[in-house]
């Protein structure tokens, strides 16, 4: 209920926003086009709801690691099915993580965000215990800013103890495994 309330917060404030810009030319032609109002609207509504529900199926997304792993559990399922994840060098993307639902800062966002390391990490055993082949083993694992590894506390090969994680698992971990 938090984060919807959040949402409509800022949908109100960038609404707003692009509300400042319009200009009374701008009305006049909304206005005399009811039928691309309509057409747009029923995009916004019903299409993009629709087309997000069915990219879910098609991509086989896992609803228990929907908010924080969801991508990195889709790249594990093409390279189970013997796909390559394509790395393009010259490309430039941003992704603010967590940008869009705010940092995990609340008890029930750090729950749920143990619970899914705890899922991935029971749904993915292998790559747990035999690290990722695309990841550089000169870097360390125990931060998120890939810097190398400190050869005194960190050793090459040495697996990240994810032990601590046993206790958010879900009883029900049957969908996990799916």
């Amino acid at each position: 209920f938090t984060r919807i309330v959040t949402v409509n917060n800022l949908l109100m404030v960038v609404m707003f926003g692009m509300g400042l810009t319009l200009k009374l030319e701008d009305f006049k032609v909304v206005f005399s086009r009811p039928k691309d109002v309509l057409v747009g609207c029923a995009a916004q509504f019903v299409i993009m709801p629709l087309l997000a529900f069915l990219l879910t199926k098609v991509f086989a997304l896992s609803p228990e690691l929907a908010v924080a792993f969801n991508d990195i559990d889709y790249c594990m399922k093409v390279r189970a099915l013997g796909k390559l994840v394509v790395y393009a060098p010259y490309s430039c993307f941003y992704h603010y993580e967590s940008k869009s639902r705010g940092l995990e800062d609340t008890p029930e966002k750090i729950a749920r965000f143990n619970r899914e390391v705890a899922i991935f990490i029971r749904k993915w055993p292998d790559i747990i215990q035999n690290g990722d082949p695309c990841y550089n083993p000169n870097l360390t694992l125990r931060k998120s800013n890939f810097a190398l590894r400190d050869l005194l506390k960190e050793k090459i090969g040495e697996p990240y103890d994810l032990k601590i994680y046993q206790q958010f698992a879900p009883e029900d971990d049957t969908k996990a495994h799916e």
